[in-house]
C-alpha cells in the first residue's frame, strides 16, 4: 500500500509538471506569433503608404521586397497585388504570372480594407507552408487600389519549439482554431496541413483561454 501510495505521489508529481512545462510553452508560441502578427501589421501598413506601391510601379518595389526579405528572415516573401489580385511586385522573382484573386484573405483585405490573416496555405511563389499577412493599399480617397502581403514561414515555429529543452518524446503542436496543424516539433511533414483527429480534445482546448487538457 506505501509503494502504491508513492507511486501515486509520483505520478501527479510528474503530470503536474508536464502541464507546467506545456503551459510555459504554450505561452512562449503564443507571445512570439501574436509579435509577429503585430510585426507584420506595422510593417505592411508602412509599406502601404509608399509612393510607388500606390502608383503601381514595380521596379523600385521589387528590389525593396528583396531587400526585405532579407532582413526579415522569418517571412518567406513579400509581395504587392493590383485590384485584380495579380502580383505586380515580389521579392522572390516572377517566373510565371500570378494572381491570387481568389485567396479569401486578398478578397477579405480588399472588402474590408484593414489588415488582414489568412489561413494556412502553400506559397504560390515560394512554394512553402505560410500564413499571409495582408494590407489594403489605399487611395487617398480610401478605395482600395490593391494590396501588399507578407508570407510568414512557419518554419520559424519549429525552430523556436526546439529551443524549450521539453522533456524527451515531448511533440509540440500549432494548430489554427479549426483543428488544422501548421507547425510540429519535431518536425513531422506528413501531418501539417491535416486536422487534429480528437474531435473532443480539439473542444476541450478550444473552450479554455489558457490551461492543461
Amino acid at each position: 500500500e506505501l509503494i502504491i501510495s508513492a507511486y501515486f505521489e509520483q505520478r501527479q508529481f510528474v503530470v503536474a509538471k508536464n502541464k507546467e512545462d506545456a503551459i510555459k510553452a504554450a505561452q512562449l508560441v503564443a507571445g512570439n506569433y501574436n509579435d509577429s502578427i503585430e510585426g507584420a501589421r506595422q510593417l505592411l501598413i508602412a509599406l502601404a503608404q509608399l509612393s510607388d506601391f500606390q502608383a503601381g510601379r514595380s521596379t523600385k518595389c521589387g528590389e525593396l521586397l528583396a531587400g526585405l526579405l532579407k532582413q526579415y528572415k522569418r517571412y518567406s516573401n513579400f509581395g504587392v497585388l493590383n485590384a485584380n489580385g495579380e502580383v505586380t511586385c515580389s521579392g522572390l522573382p516572377l517566373t510565371r504570372p500570378v494572381n491570387l484573386a481568389d485567396e479569401p484573405w486578398f478578397q477579405q483585405t480588399m472588402e474590408k480594407r484593414e489588415f488582414v490573416v489568412g489561413e494556412y496555405a502553400t506559397g504560390r511563389i515560394s512554394g512553402k507552408p505560410l500564413l499571409i499577412f495582408a494590407h489594403p493599399i489605399l487611395s487617398k480617397q480610401g478605395q482600395p487600389q490593391g494590396a501588399v502581403y507578407a508570407g510568414l514561414d512557419l518554419d520559424w515555429l519549429a525552430q523556436l519549439a526546439g529551443k524549450f529543452h521539453l522533456p524527451a518524446n515531448t511533440t509540440v503542436t500549432l494548430a489554427d482554431r479549426k483543428g488544422k496543424i501548421l507547425v510540429q516539433y519535431p518536425r513531422a511533414a506528413r501531418w501539417v496541413g491535416e486536422t487534429i483527429p480528437n474531435v473532443a480534445l480539439l473542444g476541450e482546448m478550444l473552450a479554455k483561454r489558457e490551461g492543461a487538457t
